[in-house]
């Protein structure tokens, strides 16, 4: 099964700066899933680009 992920960027991203504090819990959420799953290897990729 492929499971397709729809993201509304331009969304995301106003929600995330309206609020540092849960960007910085996206983070935290997104690597405490990543490791239950038993990742070996991280990247995380930000930029200040619109």
């Amino acid at each position: 099964m492929n499971i397709k992920r729809k993201i509304d960027a331009k969304n995301l991203q106003r929600e995330l700066a309206e609020n540092k504090v849960d960007a910085l819990e996206l983070i935290r959420e997104a690597l405490s899933n990543a490791k239950d799953h038993g990742a070996t290897q991280i990247w995380i990729r930000t930029s200040n680009d619109q």
